[in-house]
């Protein structure tokens, strides 16, 4: 029966974010090649993570991620030679922080925190 409750919390929790997206924002920004592509660097990092949202602008990207059942986290990657993804920051909760801090210039920062639905930015 548990087993039963975390699969369907699973998967209503994924159903949702499609709608969110429909209505205002949208939990993928960015070249979809891009978004493709660091989200298999992400799962190189932790092959269970789900990403749940990314924006790309640039040679950053901003994802939010989830382990399912309970955690969830944010991560920032910045592309390097050729179409490699390197990981500057993976972490659960909050980004705990501006994507600045972690040497994402200024306007791709605002960029990448921008048009996320509401409630939903990990900035």
């Amino acid at each position: 029966m548990r087993k039963l409750l975390t699969v369907l919390t699973v998967l209503a929790s994924t159903m949702s974010i499609p709608s969110i997206a429909a209505t205002s924002g949208s939990m993928f920004a960015g070249p979809k090649a891009d978004i493709a592509g660091v989200t298999a660097a992400a799962h190189t990092v932790d092959p269970k993570a789900q990403v749940g949202g990314a924006h790309v602008a640039g040679d950053y990207a901003l994802l939010q991620l989830y382990f399912p059942p309970y955690a969830s986290g944010v991560a920032i990657f910045k592309r390097t030679s050729g179409e490699q993804w390197k990981k500057l920051t993976w972490g659960g909760g909050a980004l705990g922080g501006s994507p600045t801090s972690f040497g994402v210039p200024v306007l791709i920062s605002t960029e990448l925190c921008s048009g996320w639905p509401p409630g939903r930015s990990a900035c």
